[in-house]
């Protein structure tokens, strides 16, 4: 598939693929790969049983996921901790993904994750991935559109602009705020307008 350089044929392999009865995956002997965003929400969920049940047991399996999930940034590429959410290249119509290419929903979920491994063990190395991603958020995925500070899906797209994404990445952003003294855009200005826009 990364030897093919038509875009259309790519796309096609991509479909035949993902519609074919037979697993050519399997045939392929392809390797199963880890879900990023998964993984994340993992962390998460020991940390949620942790609060319910008390037993530091779930914060050691958060905290070994997120080592896991750190392995797996884009630091040494981009210079800040970032996340791609794909293991493979994906040609689409109009863009493509890789696990090169950090974005939005990957890094946010990631950073989500911790955020609340901070809030429980105070660590200082969850903190900067806090700081990492909404600095990948806030510098290299802000766009102005219509007035508005709204974020790019990943760097390379400049014209599409996922709404819901953006709100995901929103309340990331606030949530980080009450932990983090950084200069973020105007939000509240930027929620009401994808607000206004489901209402439509």
């Amino acid at each position: 598939y990364s030897r093919i350089k038509n875009k259309g044929l790519r796309m096609a392999v991509v479909q035949f693929n993902r519609l074919s009865p037979i697993n050519f995956r399997k045939i392929q002997k392809i390797a199963k790969g880890h879900d990023i965003k998964g993984l994340a929400l993992f962390a998460r969920t020991n940390i949620n049983l942790y609060k319910i049940t008390g037993d530091f047991e779930y914060i050691k399996e958060s905290t070994k996921i997120l080592r896991f999930i750190e392995k797996r940034s884009l630091k040494s590429k981009k210079g800040k901790h970032c996340w791609s959410g794909h293991y493979f290249e994906v040609e689409m119509y109009k863009s493509s993904l890789s696990p090169n290419k950090p974005e939005i929903i990957s890094t946010v979920m990631c950073g989500q994750a911790f955020l609340e491994h901070y809030k429980i063990t105070g660590s200082n190395s969850s903190l900067e991935k806090v700081r990492d991603c909404c600095k990948f958020i806030c510098e290299d995925l802000l766009i102005q559109h219509e007035g508005f500070e709204l974020f790019k899906y990943y760097e390379e797209d400049n014209n599409r602009i996922v709404y819901n994404a953006v709100a995901v990445a929103i309340n990331f952003l606030h949530e980080s705020s009450k932990v983090l003294d950084y200069p973020f855009p105007d939000i509240i200005k930027t929620c009401d307008y994808i607000m206004s826009l489901q209402l439509q």
